[in-house]
């Protein structure tokens, strides 16, 4: 009787002890996963993220100081420089005419478009047109080189779509004379980005095209729209399978603000706005990248917390089995 007793009591403790163990491998588990798994996908957006955001933004900074340096330097042509002192508008598209072939012969430079303007912001020539003169041209960043005579830049919509605008004043002796505009498209960014096997879509929100130029412009309102608020910048830069995911998942994106970074699927999705020189969202970068890494990463951490897990399991069931020895 007495052996009976001790052994159900022994029972008693064994049952005890190992629901107390289940308790405490549940415990430990969920800690363990908090603890090093939770946090995984948040740190490695957050830094993706970062990384993506100071990359892009170097590449389109670049863009327009180069899009600045080549305003710049058509400014200081002489031929320009004479058409204007002579108001000859022949003169002056002759003399732009060869520029954009200069710059697709000698740099990396292919569709460099140019306007001419006189000092009351007319168009006195363009690079691609000889008959498009007269058009009165205002905006902040025109204003802003008129101000302080030095050079500007943004991005923006102009015949032939989406770049990098420049304004560089044309000054004889102190004397201003007129404006050279120069239009670059960013296509090169995709191709950069498609060769580090970085997807890349720009989309351009559409109120701010109302906004800014009164309509969409007719250089991109044929443009594939995307959803209620943007139009695809160009349909010609873009892989078309980026741009099917893009547009299939627009409502990850459709109406946020700043900056975001999630993943879907086996890709990361980052959103980062682009700001003009009044700092107003022109429109959104959409970038993808491989999600392979951090998925990697908490199946390897998950793997980790398991083998604890039954580590932990196989020393008790050995100690068990000692104690019932």
């Amino acid at each position: 009787m007495i052996m009976t007793k001790s052994s159900s009591i022994f029972t008693s403790i064994i049952l005890y002890v190992s629901g107390l163990l289940v308790v405490s491998v549940l415990g430990l588990g969920w800690w363990l996963y908090d603890s090093l798994v939770s946090p995984l996908e948040p740190q490695f957006l957050g830094q993706t993220l970062s990384e993506t955001y100071i990359d892009i933004e170097k590449r389109m900074s670049s863009k327009l100081e180069e899009g600045k340096a080549i305003a710049t330097a058509i400014a200081s042509y002489h031929g320009v420089i004479k058409g204007l002192e002579q108001s000859d508008p022949d003169q002056v598209f002759d003399d732009i005419q060869p520029i954009q072939q200069h710059f697709a012969d000698t740099s990396k430079y292919q569709n460099i478009l140019t306007k001419v303007l006189d000092s009351n912001n007319e168009v006195i020539a363009t690079s691609w047109d000889k008959h498009l003169i007269g058009e009165s041209v205002h905006n902040s960043l025109l204003s802003t080189m008129k101000d302080t005579q030095r050079v500007t830049g943004s991005y923006g919509v102009q015949e032939k779509g989406f770049g990098v605008v420049a304004y560089a004043p044309v000054n004889v002796n102190g004397h201003y004379l007129g404006t050279v505009q120069s239009f670059s498209g960013v296509s090169a960014i995709a191709r950069e980005l498609q060769d580090l096997g970085i997807e890349w879509v720009f989309l351009l929100d559409k109120n701010y095209l109302q906004k800014q130029y009164h309509k969409i412009p007719d250089s991109v309102k044929n443009n594939l729209s995307v959803g209620d608020h943007y139009l695809l910048a160009h349909p010609k830069w873009f892989n078309q399978n980026t741009v099917d995911f893009v547009v299939n998942n627009q409502y990850q994106y459709e109406v946020k603000d700043g900056y975001d970074a999630r993943i879907i699927g086996d890709k990361v999705l980052i959103n980062v706005p682009l700001y003009d020189d009044r700092y107003q969202v022109i429109g959104r970068h959409i970038i993808l990248k491989s999600a392979n890494m951090i998925k990697k990463r908490i199946e390897d951490t998950e793997m980790r917390i398991l083998n604890i897990l039954s580590i932990v399991i196989l020393v008790f069931v050995v100690v068990i089995a000692l104690v019932m020895c």
